[in-house]
């Protein structure tokens, strides 16, 4: 349409004025033109506002409402600019013939053979044949892209666990090295029946994490065709007749060490490497002899030097967030200036689509000067506007976390109703902050809930220079009610315990924060 023209259709409908359905009508108190057909509609009860400016229309009614004459002219004169005269018999073509696929005029349709209906319902049919081919059209698109969505989210999480793979790979080569040099130098026959178990310890744990691998095969399919190995021999002579595949306990204690470490680490804003439990292997030996490949850019990846892989996020402020996973689970840590290094990056936005929205889980590590604490789950309920506010104050996306927070007091201390208080964050410029990074959070009224133990609630009084506050329940009491709570411990509630055992209670920080992606196939089953 032209310019000036739009004034010609309804704001509502977007059909064209007409002065028998689509008759324009002025709304005397601010001038903005509506069929009648559309106002009859809004004004069932006599008053309404304005579908454009909102100013309430009192009176007088719609059907004493006068045709606004001026754009019944200018539609008029749209029309014969538009359709044109019958160069046959000069009146306007106002009809349409489906046969002769041409105007006419009413002359015109005096004669046989035309199949004809007026120009403006035509109109309308061919309106609504490409609304409705455009949103089939779109609909695909959009079933197009949700195919998309679903590859690049597989692809994501296939790419993190090749990196944790490659870690474990890299760590258990490191272990049995390290168990291969002890061994050579020893001559007590318990110490080399101790390293066999070791042995066997750390092939269950690689298997455990190979086989989470779509590619990865056990080794038994290839027993037939190929000659009996030495692993797989050390494997039969442990457990002649057991092939479960489990993580021995000396893997779990090393796990839950090296977690302590990095938590211990983040406290004083170190950002050292990942420690090794064993004691300085030996250099890993060159096996590239012979494969020819010196010179070629493949070489990078046959490199030590290069293992394990490691994947990170970034934001588009040049943040980074630690990809980890822990506990057979993928825990994504809250964006930071002090993120490692990595060999793969993958933006905050593409990562954010395999967050569920409608309870998305987050998690706190505690830390009390040099001892770790542990780890805290919580369940956020999604349809709350809260919730997703410390969604955001755990992953960092708004620039400021809780990473580096204190918990700060314990109120009811020992009675129905005690809980856990937090909520303070660091500041870039110095200081501490209890504002929300999102607005008009929930409060009160139809969201209030009796005090219930575990739950997560609101807890700066419903302001928003307050609003990241928020409450443990450690005991319940049905008496009286949180104004919003929005979320549940579902782990580590010894945790929570441990944090209001401590004393002082401000002496405990949160080391990290961050939120558990769920695997995509399992979530699905």
């Amino acid at each position: 349409m032209m310019d000036g023209e739009e004034e010609l259709l309804c704001p509502t409908c977007s059909e064209l004025y007409d002065d028998d359905v689509h008759i324009p009508l002025m709304l005397p108190r601010c001038g903005h033109n509506f069929c009648k057909l559309c106002l009859s509609g809004c004004g069932k009860k006599g008053h309404f506002p304005c579908p454009t400016c909102r100013k309430r229309h009192l009176k007088p009614p719609v059907a004493q409402l006068q045709p606004n004459i001026d754009l019944l002219t200018q539609v008029e004169l749209l029309k014969e600019s538009t359709l044109g005269r019958c160069p046959s018999h000069g009146n306007l073509q106002e009809f349409w013939c489906r046969q002769c696929n041409e105007s006419l005029c009413g002359a015109c349709t005096v004669g046989e053979g035309h199949d004809v209906l007026k120009t403006r319902l035509f109109l309308a049919e061919k309106k609504k044949e490409v609304r409705e081919q455009g949103n089939a059209i779109l609909q695909n698109v959009i079933e197009e892209k949700e195919k998309i969505i679903t590859k690049v989210k597989n692809c994501s999480l296939q790419l993190l666990k090749t990196c944790q793979l490659s870690s474990v790979t890299t760590c258990s080569g490191e272990d049995v090295k390290a168990v291969m040099n002890e061994t050579k130098k020893t001559a007590d026959i318990r110490s080399a029946m101790g390293s066999l178990k070791r042995m066997k310890s750390i092939l269950d744990n690689f298997r455990s994490a190979a086989a989470e691998d779509p590619d990865w095969e056990p080794e038994e399919k290839h027993q037939n065709r190929r000659e009996r190995h030495p692993v797989r021999a050390l494997r039969d002579e442990c457990h002649p007749n057991k092939h479960k595949r489990s993580r021995s306990k000396e893997s779990l204690r090393q796990r839950e060490r090296t977690e302590k470490e990095n938590a211990l680490n983040n406290v004083k804003g170190a950002n050292s490497p990942r420690q090794r439990s064993v004691s300085n292997p030996p250099p890993p030996e060159n096996n590239n002899k012979g494969n020819n490949l010196d010179g070629s850019p493949l070489i990078g990846l046959l490199d030590s030097n290069l293992w394990p892989l490691r994947c990170c996020v970034y934001s588009d402020d040049g943040r980074r967030a630690d990809l980890k996973w822990e506990g057979g689970r993928l825990h994504l840590y809250g964006l930071s200036k002090e993120a490692n290094d990595a060999h793969f990056m993958i933006k905050m936005s593409v990562l954010q689509t395999l967050i569920p929205q409608d309870h998305p889980e987050v998690f706190i590590d505690a830390t009390a000067g040099e001892r770790y604490l542990g780890r805290i789950y919580i369940r956020l309920w999604g349809h709350l506007r809260r919730a997703h506010n410390f969604l955001a104050m755990c992953m960092g996306t708004h620039g400021v976390s809780y990473r580096g927070a204190r918990f700060q007091e314990v109120f009811a201390r020992g009675i129905p109703g005690e809980c856990l208080h937090a909520g303070e964050y660091p500041i870039r410029r110095g200081g501490e902050s209890a504002a929300a990074v999102l607005k008009d959070l929930e409060w009160e009224g139809k969201y209030r809930k009796s005090m219930t133990k575990g739950l997560v609630v609101g807890a700066g009084s419903g302001r928003p220079d307050r609003d990241a506050c928020f409450d443990i329940c450690t005991k319940s009491n049905s008496v009286r009610q949180f104004a919003c709570p929005f979320g549940e411990v579902v782990g580590g509630w010894d945790v929570v315990l441990a944090i209001v055992g401590n004393k002082p209670v401000r002496q405990v920080f949160m080391t990290n924060v961050g939120v558990v992606i769920p695997d995509q196939n399992k979530s699905s089953n």
